[in-house]
């Protein structure tokens, strides 16, 4: 069974989040959707609780489709400076979520992170899938890494994308 040692490039540590950093890990989430929610005009208050019932839903949805998933907070320079969530399937290695402080954004540091995760799905002979917010910038990230996108529904607002290990000849 990987860890997340086993796909931390080098400066990076990958832990468990432990229960008693829920807050650090909604304040991740939270960091995430700062632009978003400065478009919409609402006040601390009204922003602060409908972002605290999005993470909550969120968390919710992720325990009930990826209970074995790894929950792991990533850190750099002893940082914590983002989340990591990875199901490793028997056919597949879902990629459920990745987060980055937007401070560390474009940065090079969540390339990294992916590109270890998929140095580890060479390892392992499986292929690495995800949805992504068809407007999420990192769409870019992803197809550079080599994911494409299946399943085209344009009608959705998230993209699933797969990422193929070389074949061995």
């Amino acid at each position: 069974m990987p860890t997340a040692s086993n796909i931390a490039p080098p400066g990076f540590q990958l832990r468990p989040a432990r229960p008693e950093e829920a807050e650090i890990v909604y304040t991740l989430y939270a960091s995430t959707r700062q632009t978003e929610m400065a478009l919409l005009g609402w006040g601390l208050q009204q922003t602060e609780s409908f972002l605290r019932m999005q993470f909550q839903a969120q968390t919710r949805h992720y325990l009930a489709h990826y209970p074995d998933a790894h929950v792991d907070l990533l850190e750099w320079r002893q940082q914590i400076i983002g989340r990591l969530i990875v199901d490793y399937q028997t056919a597949t290695i879902v990629l459920v979520d990745i987060a980055l402080l937007p401070e560390f954004q474009g940065r090079g540091l969540g390339s990294d992170v992916l590109k270890a995760l998929l140095a580890e799905a060479v390892r392992l002979t499986l292929p690495v899938t995800l949805h992504v917010q068809r407007s999420n910038p990192a769409v870019q990230l992803y197809q550079g890494l080599g994911f494409l996108a299946i399943a085209d529904a344009p009608d959705s607002i998230y993209m699933p994308m797969v990422w193929q290990p070389p074949t061995v000849s």
